[in-house]
């Protein structure tokens, strides 16, 4: 089984700025979305910093 979702990563903080939260939705998926976190107590949040407001593709395979 494969599934692939296209969205932007728009980014929302919790926790202080401690935590940083994007939900991926796809509206060609439905039922389905995936959320990427990061968790930085000095709130650097390097990948997620470099994802935010730019389009993604995540594809989940299952491999068994």
């Amino acid at each position: 089984m494969k599934v692939v979702l296209e969205g932007t990563v728009d980014t929302t903080e919790e926790d202080s700025g401690q935590a940083m939260i994007a939900q991926i939705e796809d509206e060609r998926v439905d039922e389905f979305f995936v959320r990427l976190q990061s968790w930085s107590e000095e709130r650097r949040h390097i990948v997620m910093r470099s994802l935010a407001g730019k389009r993604v593709r995540v594809t989940v395979e299952t491999i068994d």
